[in-house]
């Protein structure tokens, strides 16, 4: 008997689905998805930080099991019917998700927690909420029987709230490498580093003008994406008079392809909140080095440093320059630094996945 397998996320999204129709393939999972929202489905909805309206180009509900639910008491009624072995929860964020943690205690049900949390980030945070919110998640995962984690800041984040080792099974957060791993290189004679992502303080984008600037003789640097901080961007570029710069927008996938293979260095230089960063994923299948901070939740896990990219300080423009300069000057390098990203990323892969949770259930 296969096992069976419950999910319970947000709504459907672009990253997740190919996972789940992978997780559905395997012949001894029996898997159903629960859905908090419709968001994205029936029609575009809009994204604050992008200050735009999205909808993905790829199928959102194919290729595996899925069900809406109508508020609490639908998700009664699902746990209370299905004999689930295991419900893997996104995340303790959400109240119906906690509340979908008590059933499935009440019901006996092994639960599963997939976060993205990174230990870097999370033992910086101070004052008495952190404190209470420590506690809170310590007690909480008393009664969880795995967890599902996506790197070893990740890792680091749950042994730091007392979660013993035979507890955590490695699930690599991943994109669908099979997909993006098909793009083709189509690199300029003029070197060009990429950004993609929302143009939000989050992601700190005017580091990445400010270290450019000096460069721009050396390059172009392409922004892919929307959000607040675009116009005071572009209005900076104008009043400094910095070349080499253009604004992209938000694209679809095809004309993201595209601008991935024209690049040669990929950059994100995000500070808080930025828990992971799938972009890196995304860049290193196109065989691109990679320069990120410090903070960004993948740091540790994907970029090599001295080997496929750099890693430096958040908010340190000065050394951000330095290894864009570095990349900039030497196609040799930028080649090599490639070569290994390609080699890396092939290691976070959905198989990885499948196996962390296969490993989780029969344990």
């Amino acid at each position: 008997m296969p096992y069976r397998l419950a999910i319970i996320t947000s709504h459907p999204i672009q990253y997740q689905v190919p996972l789940f129709k992978k997780i559905s393939e395997h012949p001894d999972i029996c898997l159903t998805v629960y859905f908090r929202s419709k968001k994205g489905v029936e029609a575009p909805y809009y994204d604050t930080e992008f200050g735009k309206e999205v909808k993905w180009e790829i199928p959102l509900l194919e290729g595996y099991s899925y069900r809406f639910l109508s508020g609490p008491l639908g998700l009664v009624r699902e746990l209370h019917a299905s004999l689930y072995d295991a419900l893997m929860l996104y995340g303790w964020n959400s109240w119906l998700n906690l509340f979908a943690f008590a059933l499935a205690r009440i019901r006996g049900i092994r639960i599963f927690m997939y976060g993205e949390s990174p230990f870097c980030q999370e033992a910086k945070k101070r004052g008495p909420l952190q404190i209470i919110k420590r506690i809170f998640l310590r007690a909480l995962f008393t009664g969880v029987s795995a967890f599902l984690y996506i790197g070893e800041e990740n890792r680091k984040f749950y042994e730091w709230l007392g979660v013993p080792e035979k507890k955590l099974f490695y699930t690599p957060y991943a994109v669908d490498n099979e997909r993006w791993g098909r793009g083709i290189k189509n690199t300029e004679h003029k070197p060009t580093v990429l950004f993609v992502g929302k143009l939000i303080p989050k992601k700190r984008p005017f580091d990445l003008i400010r270290a450019f600037a000096p460069l721009q003789e050396a390059g172009k640097l392409v922004f892919v994406g929307e959000g607040i901080l675009r116009n005071e961007l572009e209005e900076y570029v104008r009043k400094e008079g910095i070349r080499n710069i253009r604004f992209a927008g938000l694209v679809n996938q095809e004309a993201l392809f595209r601008l991935y293979g024209e690049a040669d260095i990929f950059v994100l230089p995000s500070g808080m909140g930025e828990t992971w960063g799938l972009v890196v994923n995304e860049a290193m299948n196109f065989s691109l080095p990679v320069i990120v901070s410090d903070i960004v939740g993948c740091a540790s896990a994907l970029v090599r440093h001295g080997e496929n990219g750099f890693v430096y300080p958040v908010g340190n423009v000065e050394e951000l320059q330095k290894y864009l300069e570095t990349l900039l000057e030497s196609k040799d390098r930028r080649e090599s630094f490639g070569k290994r990203s390609k080699r890396i990323v092939e290691e976070f892969s959905y198989e990885k996945d499948v196996e962390g949770i296969m490993q989780a259930l029969s344990a």
